[in-house]
């Protein structure tokens, strides 16, 4: 299912949080999938779990969507910050 398959009951925001600075930006579904999603030094984690493509995340808003969520909080940051360890 594709962003533009959710009825328009089920659409749901990106609220993207930059885990380096914090700095939070808002954005609809359908901008996402021009991401880099082959840069595999950005992680991005919603509700705990790596989302590693359009699909996936797509699958997740979807889900919450359906939940009646009304947005999607996607944390983003460089992989080093998060596998460093310390």
């Amino acid at each position: 299912m594709s962003a533009t398959e959710l009825k328009p009951s089920q659409k749901i925001k990106l609220k993207v949080i930059d885990m380096e600075s914090g700095a939070t930006t808002v954005c609809e579904l359908d901008e996402a999938k021009t991401w880099d999603w082959g840069n595999q030094e950005i992680l991005r984690v919603v509700d705990g779990f790596q989302i590693t493509s359009w699909d996936k995340l797509v699958e997740v808003a979807s889900f919450k969507a359906k939940k009646g969520y009304q947005e999607v909080k996607v944390y983003e940051g460089r992989r080093f910050m998060l596998l460093g360890g310390g």
